[in-house]
């Protein structure tokens, strides 16, 4: 079990690093996918509640102290994986349908943005409107294309 945690946070801290080195510049029209998000969706299914939500924050926290958010991120993820925690139920199966990961990241994803833009509303860090939709929508389906085609390549 021990070694599986070590596992999972050394896949996480490859998934952050890919995320700041490559996803950050792979933009389209200012909006980027979030792989560290698409790997807490990953440790929900996979993990219990607790351990999930605590691999949810702690990811959150780095992501956020890389990128100057400073509580953002933390908030929004965890706050994501305990909602989703009820919904999403952990699963044995090794494929899903590419249409399935497409929709569950999408709504995910949604959630994830939404939690997060309505944050940064608040600390007024996004204020304008147009930007709120961009990011909101946009994201989120850049996040479940990622997703998705990760799905797809993944060893079965």
């Amino acid at each position: 079990m021990r070694n599986e945690l070590l596992r999972d946070i050394f896949w996480g801290l490859v998934m952050l690093f890919i995320q700041l080195a490559l996803f950050r510049h792979l933009q389209i029209f200012g909006i980027q996918a979030d792989l560290v998000l698409i790997y807490c969706l990953y440790q929900i299914n996979k993990r219990s509640r607790t351990s999930a939500l605590l691999l949810c924050a702690g990811f959150g926290l780095l992501q956020d102290a890389f990128l100057d958010l400073w509580g953002m991120n933390l908030f929004s993820k965890t706050l994501t994986a305990y909602i989703l925690s009820y919904i999403i139920r952990t699963t044995e199966e090794v494929r899903m349908p590419a249409i399935q990961v497409f929709a569950s990241v999408l709504v995910s994803s949604f959630l994830h943005n939404l939690i997060f833009l309505l944050l940064a509303y608040f600390s007024e860090s996004y204020s304008a409107s147009v930007i709120f939709w961009r990011l909101l929508l946009g994201s989120s389906i850049y996040t479940a294309m990622v997703a998705t085609l990760l799905q797809l390549f993944k060893k079965a």
